[in-house]
């Protein structure tokens, strides 16, 4: 595992945050044309699409450091728009046609010798993943000084998502799952936006704000523009016309829901809320679990709460806790009604911390591999601290806590 800081000229500088101690990019090789969008991990990767401690660090940290991670989205990349028109013929009854309006060269899959591949499809792209190909993370992240039974506490400082967000509906997915006959994808842009009000961004060593002293001693924060994220509009209804008459196609009183042709309305946009829905450590025992299930070890946990300024706290089963981090959305609801937010890849400044069991739990408490008779015996021990603490009139500290943390928590 690297052990890199922004000191030794070995280690690579975060090309974001320069104030950052440690940078790990998702993919080592920075040269776009020998970069493929791998469907798997190598030695040139920092990904994964499981937790598990057969994973060897990528990088190891000093508790308060400022890490900079990289992540990619939850298709790795594989997603993005075609730059040539795509027609009905060459899709299936109601997916989405390129106008080829705009300039999207820059994500079409590449071939070997760096060429582009104008027949690219998302469609068929999204269709050729595994469920073992989605989520991954960046990682493992070893801290310092973390040890089984210990929480690990993750601050997330800044969250920037970067390129073209995708969403998609798919048969079978999510709680609206029987309006969906056929799959379909959206793409977004992000953009910056700069309307005159101050940013909710980090300040001071939490971004790349500068403050200084003014206005009677109250900081002032560089600008930054807020990122607005627009759905876009560049395919066609493939061939589907008002009337419901079409081009070879059923009339549109048989087409399934997804297929009826709405009325134009304008462009959908709103504000960036950024937020990581997959963060976790490495899980007990030695057994590996993928990325797409949430649990005690975290994972996909997709809470719209774990955004900037946000802090989870992870039970740690390892040494080292073996952090992991992925799946950005640039904006989500209460949970993911279609299966996915707006996905999107980005880059992440977190900073983690250790807090110790013996000073959470009492010097006399286990958290590994309790029984839950062990569990209940220590809770009513805790109890009845507190009401002697009650009772003489003093209050009870961390270690007369009733309770042992199983599952994650977010502090927002």
């Amino acid at each position: 595992a690297k052990n890199c800081d922004n000191s030794k000229p070995s280690c690579p500088s975060s090309p974001l945050f320069p104030q950052a101690h440690h940078y790990l990019p998702a993919r080592n090789r920075r040269d776009p044309s020998t970069q493929e969008e791998d469907d798997a991990p190598d030695e040139s990767s920092n990904w994964q699409t499981e937790f598990g401690v057969c994973h060897a660090p990528r990088l190891r940290v000093s508790q308060g450091h400022l890490i900079h991670v990289e992540t990619l989205d939850c298709f790795q990349g594989k997603v993005r728009p075609a730059s040539t028109i795509v027609t009905p013929e060459t899709l299936p009854l109601c997916r989405p046609v390129n106008e080829g309006t705009r300039d999207d060269t820059a994500h079409d899959e590449q071939n070997d010798n760096g060429s582009r591949n104008k027949d690219y499809n998302p469609y068929h792209a999204l269709q050729n993943m595994t469920r073992d190909q989605f989520n991954p993370v960046t990682g493992p992240i070893f801290v310092e000084g973390a040890e089984p039974g210990d929480l690990l506490a993750v601050t997330l400082l800044d969250i920037r998502p970067k390129g073209i967000g995708v969403a998609c509906c798919s048969p079978g997915a999510g709680q609206l799952s029987r309006l969906v006959a056929r799959q379909h994808i959206q793409f977004f842009d992000l953009t910056r936006v700069d309307d005159g009000k101050d940013d909710d961004a980090p300040k001071d060593n939490q971004g790349d704000e500068t403050s200084n002293k003014s206005n009677k001693g109250r900081p002032t924060v560089n600008k930054r523009p807020k990122l607005m994220v627009t759905m876009r509009e560049d395919h066609d209804n493939s061939g589907i016309r008002e009337n419901g008459d079409s081009k070879g196609l059923p009339n549109s009183s048989s087409l399934s829901l997804d297929c009826r042709v709405p009325p134009k309305i304008a462009p959908i946009s709103f504000v960036a809320s950024p937020m990581l829905g997959v963060i976790g450590v490495a899980p007990a025992g030695t057994d590996v679990i993928s990325t797409m299930p949430a649990g005690k070890h975290g994972g996909n946990l997709d809470n719209q709460a774990n955004c900037i300024g946000s802090t989870i706290y992870l039970t740690v089963n390892h040494p080292g806790a073996l952090l992991s981090i992925g799946d950005m959305h640039a904006a989500q609801g209460d949970g993911e009604i279609c299966g996915n937010g707006v996905e999107v890849a980005g880059d992440v400044l977190l900073t983690c911390q250790v807090l110790k069991q013996k000073d959470v739990y009492g010097s006399g408490c286990r958290t590994t591999e309790l029984t839950r008779k062990e569990v209940d015996s220590a809770a009513v021990k805790c109890s009845k601290r507190q009401r002697r603490s009650q009772k003489n009139g003093t209050e009870p500290t961390t270690k007369e806590f009733s309770y042992i943390l199983e599952y994650p928590v977010t502090e927002t």
